[in-house]
């Protein structure tokens, strides 16, 4: 899982650059732990 974060980061900065926004441009991450995945209410 983390490779595929990995190479899926890589390709938007690779991008980003390209376009010459990267220096601009701020990247934000988020993710949670999981604990309510799949639940309904």
């Amino acid at each position: 899982m983390y490779l595929a974060v990995d190479e899926s980061l890589g390709r938007i900065f690779m991008t980003l650059e390209s376009q010459g926004v990267l220096d601009s441009t701020v990247v934000v991450l988020s993710s949670d732990n999981g604990f309510f995945s799949a639940s309904t209410g």
